[in-house]
């Protein structure tokens, strides 16, 4: 009788000792599905991807390449529209900053001349130097430009 109870105890062991390697298995492949993860970046998926969402809907791998190539040249355009905006800002504030540097230099040659006393001669000196500060603002300017 005591071995037939021990065969008993050690089955009934054995079976809970199974009991617990399926349960940990289990819980392995929960936490691995759990922490399964796929990234990509960029417009296109990876072709294992592509290939599920042409088996779910046909022709969305077509529709998906269309839209990534329509999303390029849309993206293209603007980059190019940014760049020729920022030619033409740059070159009008050259040309502005010229233009007021030579009429400051102008008007204080005119100050000079047409008030040779001392009011007109610092008012020709402060508006001179402004026209050659600015004119040389615009060169550094477009010096960094430029590099």
């Amino acid at each position: 009788m005591e071995t037939q109870l021990q065969k008993n105890t050690e089955n009934t062991q054995k079976q809970e000792n199974d009991m617990t390697e399926l349960k940990n298995e289990e819980v392995k492949q929960v936490i691995h599905q759990v922490f399964r993860e796929i990234e990509f970046s960029g417009p296109m998926p990876p072709p294992n991807i592509l290939n599920g969402y042409e088996k779910i809907l046909p022709g969305a791998a077509d529709r998906i390449l269309s839209m990534a190539e329509t999303q390029s040249k849309h993206r293209q355009l603007m980059e190019k529209k940014m760049i020729e905006a920022e030619a033409r800002d740059g070159l009008l504030g050259i040309l502005f900053g010229f233009a007021l540097g030579g009429g400051c230099i102008v008007a204080a040659i005119v100050m000079v001349l047409l008030y040779p006393e001392a009011a007109g001669v610092i008012s020709g000196a402060v508006l001179g130097s402004t026209g050659v500060a600015s004119i040389a603002i615009a060169s550094i300017n477009r010096g960094k430009n430029n590099s």
